[in-house]
């Protein structure tokens, strides 16, 4: 009787294990998707210490990123950007503020930060945020008060931005 045995072992014999398989299969795919969801929910992907950073590489790793802040507008004295990046790769940094930016190369493999000085506001000072753009992109930080040790004084060199409304004399 080969046809039974056959029938037991054949294609309707497996057919409850497949579906329970499919069913396992959905299952676990759901809780996958269900925990990555409420990991990003409860963390703000910023892992479990609530530490996000500025930015985060993106999806084509040769391009740019653009990351913005605003510093407190009471605050003056010292600022900077710590740039991270992942390889010791030359990197374009602009960093604008209002109508001025200061470009540099970044190359290091570890956190440099770059300060500067924010002055005092002044009484009808509006408060400007400071954008930094960098390519291929990196991870960005910003932080004021006494610079980390080793931070590199980027306090010179700033220049008018190209795009920034030309000042007119007046009387």
């Amino acid at each position: 009787m080969s046809g039974s045995a056959e029938g037991a072992a054949g294609p309707g014999a497996g057919r409850g294990a497949g579906r329970r398989r499919g069913i396992w299969a959905g299952l676990v795919i759901g809780i996958v998707a269900v925990s990555g969801a409420l990991g990003a929910v409860l963390y703000g992907d910023g892992g479990p210490d609530g530490h996000e950073p500025a930015a985060r590489q993106p999806d084509e790793p040769d391009g740019p990123v653009e990351v913005s802040h605003e510093f407190p507008a009471s605050y003056g004295g010292q600022v900077w950007v710590t740039i991270n990046a992942g390889d010791d790769a030359p990197r374009s940094v602009t960093i604008r503020w209002g109508p001025w930016e200061r470009r540099l190369v970044h190359e290091s493999d570890g956190p440099v930060s770059y300060w500067f000085t924010k002055n005092p506001p002044k009484p009808g000072d509006e408060n400007v945020p400071t954008t930094v753009r960098i390519e291929p992109a990196a991870d960005v930080d910003f932080d004021q008060g006494t610079p980390p040790v080793g931070a590199v004084d980027a306090s010179t060199g700033w220049d008018p931005a190209p795009d920034a409304p030309a000042e007119t004399g007046g009387g």
